[in-house]
């Protein structure tokens, strides 16, 4: 078989895989369920396969981040301590190993140009398909009840809708600085690129979610801050990002209660919204299951007393007295129940190693793909703050994540030529 022709059954191996763990194959409608369980089990056990036969460069990679592996082996040996070890075992077995096979995947198959060139060219897919349902076929595109009208497009809900057109925008706005001579429809596909990215942009809006146009923002401004000033080899942009990332995330929080805060006003403001998880939550960490956690997805679990405790301690929240919460609406902390403080600090030296990476990466070579790690950082790591995208059911954060925590940080060798280039390339070095 041509090198021509692997590479096609690659592009859409990758892009079958990122629509799937986007949910937009499910949301469709159009493919049995029976087909969508087949698919993620091809997706999880030929990604398996292809790491198998890298083997020595996947060890290579695990060299660069053995905090992340110990805290994924931690989650999927997490059965053996759960009280409800037959949910945890399926919630491993059916949501944690495809999401981290696939990501093992694309962290050993592309560096992090090509990683940006295969998921702005899928996510764009995303994309289309949003306006053309949220358009044409209201019943799938957009959401009903509470938040009838707002657009979803071909995802589950507004917020998760509005965190994959942010991650669309970041993608194909940021592999549209690659110009390419190739046309479509008479116009360069770089030009295509942007415009998708600024309709991704405005679909963001539509979703009426305020998490992601907070977010948006505060991608623009931080990139736009980092690419500008990069340069200047002053810590002083460095204390800037960190600022801008830190308020974002304070502004993240305010909105995702505020409605709460307003319906609790002259109650105890604790009691309200999601503050509710976290103080709970933290609580039975450190008082139950301080070093290795509940298992994966246990605290939540069928027959669980906790979710219930924290459904009382709602009262008549916004949420009613009857909603009983499903996860812990915070990416962090869920890993906390899941593999307890060890687990969890574990992860936090591999996050903190991808943040150091990210920001090397965005001081190499003149290139602003080299921002997308950074770009990926930011957003995993503020929405992360009100929702649970780490390993809570499948989704595309955590895949993308490991390929960014194994790849931030390489420069391409064509870059290495010019001076400038070298002088990048010392600072990133390890």
């Amino acid at each position: 078989m041509k090198r021509k022709h692997l590479e096609l059954i690659e592009d859409c191996f990758v892009i079958l895989g990122i629509l799937f763990f986007s949910g937009a194959l499910a949301r469709l409608g159009i493919f049995p369920r029976i087909f969508i369980s087949l698919i993620r089990w091809v997706i999880a056990f030929s990604s398996l396969f292809l790491m198998v036969l890298r083997f020595k460069y996947l060890a290579y990679k695990f060299r660069r981040d053995i905090f992340l592996i110990a805290a994924i082996f931690l989650v999927f040996i997490s059965f053996n301590w759960s009280d409800f070890p037959d949910q945890t075992f399926h919630r491993v077995k059916s949501e944690f190993f495809p999401m981290t096979s696939f990501g093992f995947y694309l962290a050993t198959s592309f560096d992090i140009h090509r990683l940006l060139k295969k998921i702005s060219f899928a996510l764009a897919i995303g994309l289309v398909l949003s306006w053309v349902t949220a358009i044409a076929v209201p019943s799938i595109g957009q959401a009903s009840g509470k938040f009838a009208g707002a657009f979803v497009g071909v995802y589950s809900n507004k917020n998760q809708s509005s965190a994959y057109m942010v991650l669309t925008a970041l993608s194909l706005i940021l592999a549209s600085f690659r110009y390419s001579s190739q046309k479509w429809f008479g116009t360069h596909q770089h030009i295509w690129l942007r415009y998708l990215g600024l309709s991704a942009f405005v679909f963001v809006f539509l979703t009426t979610s305020g998490t992601g146009l907070v977010l948006s923002m505060l991608l623009v401004f931080n990139l736009f801050l980092y690419s500008r000033f990069r340069w200047k080899g002053k810590i002083t942009i460095l204390v800037l990002d960190f600022a801008t990332t830190i308020f974002g995330s304070l502004a993240i929080i305010i909105i995702g209660n505020w409605q709460e805060l307003l319906t609790g006003l002259g109650k105890d403001p604790t009691l309200t919204g999601r503050t509710v998880f976290w103080e709970i939550a933290i609580q039975k960490i450190v008082e139950d299951r301080p070093f290795f956690g509940f298992g994966r997805g246990a605290f939540w679990a069928v027959g669980s007393p906790y979710p219930q405790e924290i459904s009382r301690a709602f009262g008549a929240s916004i949420y009613g007295g009857g909603y009983v919460p499903a996860h812990a609406h915070n990416g962090f902390i869920e890993l906390g129940l899941d593999i307890g403080l060890i687990g969890l600090g574990l992860f936090s030296a591999s996050f903190l190693m991808a943040w150091i990476r990210s920001f090397r990466q965005g001081y190499s070579p003149t290139e602003l793909e080299n921002l997308f790690p950074l770009g990926f950082m930011i957003f995993f790591t503020i929405n992360n703050l009100t929702e649970s995208l780490t390993v809570h059911l499948n989704h595309l954060f955590w895949p993308l994540y490991i390929a960014i925590a194994f790849n931030a940080g390489y420069v391409s060798r064509r870059y290495q030529s010019s001076s400038e280039t070298k002088r990048c390339v010392a600072r990133i070095s390890e």
